[in-house]
């Protein structure tokens, strides 16, 4: 095999780009970074940078750097225009986490031009600029890509491995008939940027802000010398109207209305897309950053998701040109393509859905949450915590969370014999929130005794984790709350939650918390229990306001609640159909044991949900991932299509 043979082809010198050919130039790979640039565009793309980012730059000196040339942002807010009422989340409750608890409002440009200045003695590291490729192929033994040169001449070239990290427009993706599957966003973007200091004229703003006004949004991201404003076209404006100068100046004259016309240095339109590939490699082909998945500016998540792909396969690519397989890459879609899905593409929607609201009502509502979360310290820092989360499988990190749990681990305790609610979890929650389970014993005989020992020894269960960090654990036994009571079940799961560190959701309460979502105090309740369970049940319901209207019992063959895991979807589906359609505001399907979720659906008429459902949505809201949930903060995001595939509907 050749020299050229065995490197690395890498087409697109941007941020992704450079930062794989820079981790390669460490580990001694050979590769060749082919851009049709001539030179590294100083045009303002991406400018914020993560937390996670910049601790993992910082591991070859390259967040210092863009510090002293870019802004801290320790804080930002969600802003109401009118009245200045806003919610400030402040970053530093992360600080044992991250050596920088902060965004850095740095230009991307600048972090291309730091890393070609450190590559341009690598050994090991060839970059070629105004190189515009128009194709590529593979065979057996490597890749070839043919395009043309500064000078006008044809030119090709040989690798190993292809990267396309060449942005949304790729030829890479184009050679491997590769397609962007999702959507493009109704409205255009305009971001203008100005020197004007929005600073000495907004009180309490933040360097971050996503704001409401009046019939429309904005937002203000501040750099060091100046301030990037997002604006949005009028409903009566066509995007060419908007990017007429008086135009421009109409909208920033809202902002802070001034005598003088604003000063604007920059004017970018852009669409908002969110798509991705269903697969990231295809032979010896692999995609990167933008080339991959597309997303909403909204929150920053981009740039630096395409940074984390480039760290998690540069060790990919070690190893196979080390003389690994290229299943490699694989593992490589496998663990970066669902963190783009559920976490990149996922956050920047719900980011731009937050802000699109043009609700008063709804506004209101939206800013006390984000409130309460900003002003309640655990939520605040779960909050704020998801900025580290998109870290997972880079391949940097030096921890099993940073690997594997992205989206942060949550605990479950099942009981002994259930067989359901891994099941349902490992569906219901993302594929990047893993679950840690541990199993309810106990060896009564009587089984009323078993559920009541489940809960009051929950200390015990909660030991075995020793050290292991949750982000929230879930009791998934509704039984056991029936018989305690709410006010005992109550003092257990503070007094669980003070000692162990982490949020406790416990089944039944965690219905309650549901049914209050769906203003729902009228309701029928599916139930497999015997006799006496029901009665629990009914009574623990009674007592916090819920009045239960009808009810449905899924018969079992004994009186032993072990016998609840012989039903199926299809009795919950039976009992559906002989429920009452009208006069309920909800109907309740009771048991963490019985398959449930193909008969369950928040948001039909009447709403029917399941103790599964309920507890997992519950969980990811007390670890701050509420954001991972539908807009009546019920229904985790996506885990209807989780069902469909695992069962291949």
């Amino acid at each position: 095999m050749s020299q050229d043979d065995a490197r690395i082809v890498i087409v697109g010198a941007g941020p992704v780009g450079l930062t794989l050919a820079y981790r390669l130039h460490v580990f001694g790979v050979p590769c060749l970074v082919l851009d049709e640039n001539p030179a590294a565009p100083d045009d303002l793309r991406a400018s914020t940078f993560h937390p996670p980012t910049l601790d993992m730059l910082d591991e070859y000196g390259l967040a210092a750097p863009l510090l002293e040339q870019g802004l801290a942002a320790p804080t930002w807010q969600i802003r109401m225009h009118e009245t200045g009422a806003r919610a400030v989340f402040d970053l530093s409750v992360i600080a044992d986490k991250t050596r920088h608890p902060y965004r850095l409002q740095c230009e991307q440009f600048r972090l291309v031009r730091l890393l070609e200045e450190r590559l341009a003695s690598s050994g090991v590291v060839e970059i070629r600029r105004g190189f515009r490729v128009e194709a590529a192929t593979q065979d057996d033994r490597g890749v070839t890509v043919r395009g043309v040169g500064p000078d006008g001449a044809a030119f090709s070239a040989r690798g190993l491995v292809l990267v396309g990290a060449d942005g949304a427009h790729s030829i890479v993706r184009r050679s491997m008939d590769f397609h962007l599957e999702g959507e493009t966003y109704p409205e255009t973007t305009v971001l203008a940027t100005t020197p004007f200091r929005f600073e000495d004229h907004l009180e309490g703003l933040s360097n971050v802000n996503y704001v409401w006004r009046a019939g429309g949004t904005y937002s203000l991201l501040r750099l060091r010398d100046k301030w990037r404003c997002s604006l949005y076209p009028d409903p009566d404006e066509t995007i060419e109207g908007m990017l007429q100068p008086e135009v421009i100046e109409k909208h920033l004259q809202r902002i802070v209305p001034k005598d003088t016309p604003y000063e604007v240095i920059d004017l970018r339109p852009y669409r908002v897309h969110m798509r991705i590939v269903e697969k990231y490699h295809l032979g010896r082909m692999v995609l990167a950053g933008d080339a991959a998945h597309i997303n909403s500016p909204s929150g920053g998540m981009g740039m630096n998701g395409g940074v984390h792909d480039a760290f998690n396969l540069s060790e990919k690519l070690l190893q196979i040109w080390n003389g690994a397989s290229l299943d490699l890459l694989d593992l490589y879609t496998r663990q970066r393509r669902p963190v783009a899905e559920e976490e990149i593409l996922g956050q920047a929607h719900k980011n731009r859905a937050r802000m699109q609201e043009r609700n008063q009502d709804r506004r209101e509502e939206l800013l006390a949450e984000q409130q309460r979360i900003a002003g309640d310290p655990e939520r605040a820092r779960a909050a704020a915590a998801k900025l580290n989360d998109h870290r997972f499988g880079t391949g940097g990190g030096d921890t099993m969370t940073e690997s594997y749990a992205s989206f942060g681990r949550f605990g479950v305790g099942v009981p002994q014999s259930n067989p359901t609610v891994e099941a349902e979890f490992g569906i219901i929650l993302p594929r990047t929130a893993p679950l840690h389970v541990t199993r309810l014993t106990s060896l009564a005989e009587n089984p009323l005794d078993r559920l009541r020992a489940y809960l009051t020894d929950l200390p015990t269960y909660l030991s075995a984790y020793d050290g292991l960090k949750l982000a929230a654990f879930a009791f998934a036994c509704t039984g056991s709350s029936y018989l305690v009571g709410a006010e005992e079940e109550a003092k257990i799961a503070e007094a669980c939650a003070q000692r162990f560190g982490y949020p406790i959701a416990l089944a039944a309460d965690s219905i309650v918390w549901a049914l209050e979502k769906l203003n729902a105090k009228n309701i029928a309740v599916i139930a497999p229990y015997p006799a006496d369970l029901i009665k629990a049940g009914h009574d623990y319901l009674e007592s916090r306001g819920i009045h239960i209207a009808a009810l449905e019992r899924v018969v079992t063959k004994t009186t032993d609640t072990r016998s609840i895991y012989l039903t199926g979807v299809a009795d919950a589906r039976a009992a559906l159909e002989r429920m009452p359609k009208t006069g309920l505001d909800a109907i309740l399907v009771s048991g963490t044991g019985m398959p449930t979720l193909g008969a369950v659906d928040s948001r039909g008429l009447p709403p029917v949900i399941s103790s599964n459902l309920c507890v997992a949505a519950r969980a990811l809201d007390l670890a701050g991932k509420s954001d991972a949930l539908d807009a009546l903060g019920l229904e985790p995001l996506g885990w209807r299509k989780r069902l469909d595939e695992a069962y291949g509907r």
